[in-house]
């Protein structure tokens, strides 16, 4: 837990069962390494709460569509950008060279409404149409989380109704 393994070569390691909460593994060599039940995801949600501590700060007026307690996938974040429509922030953040989406993981390059958002909130809810769904993969930086979330709090600041 919390161990530096940047750069390690961990090819072929047997890490199940392994705390790897708040570890950093960029640049660590993961191929055919054994993670099955290792946690991993708490590193992921610790690299979430980092854009979540920026747009606190920066009075971004947003809410985190479902929980972050519990058996919840951490490496992956919803948020509803309260008047920033979604496709707006999808046009404005892939120009600004981030990948995001609007919707589930199951519509992928759709421009289908989130069934999901809709099945949780209901269809006339506005964050609908105000949401995006953010993946941190384990090899995201704490500066590259810092860089996307100030360049969103810029968007958002721009484009708030």
């Amino acid at each position: 837990s919390g161990a530096n393994l940047s750069g390690a070569n961990l090819s072929g390691a047997d890490l199940s069962g392994a705390d790897l909460s708040g570890a950093d593994l960029s640049g660590a060599d993961l191929s055919g390494a054994d993670l099955s039940g290792a946690d991993i995801n708490r590193a992921s949600l610790e690299r979430a709460s980092l854009s979540q501590a920026k747009f606190d700060e920066n009075q971004i007026d947003y809410e985190i569509n479902g929980t972050l307690e519990g058996e919840v996938s951490h490496h992956v974040l919803n948020l509803w950008l309260k008047g920033v429509g979604t496709y707006s922030a999808l046009t404005n953040l892939d120009l600004s060279g981030y990948a995001i989406s609007g919707g589930s993981a199951c519509t992928a390059g759709s421009l289908t409404p989130s069934h999901v958002l809709q099945a949780m909130y209901g269809e006339d809810s506005p964050r609908i149409a105000e949401s995006i769904r953010i993946s941190f993969g384990r090899f995201n930086t704490e500066e590259e989380i810092q860089e996307f979330a100030e360049a969103l709090v810029k968007m958002c600041k721009r484009l708030a109704k």
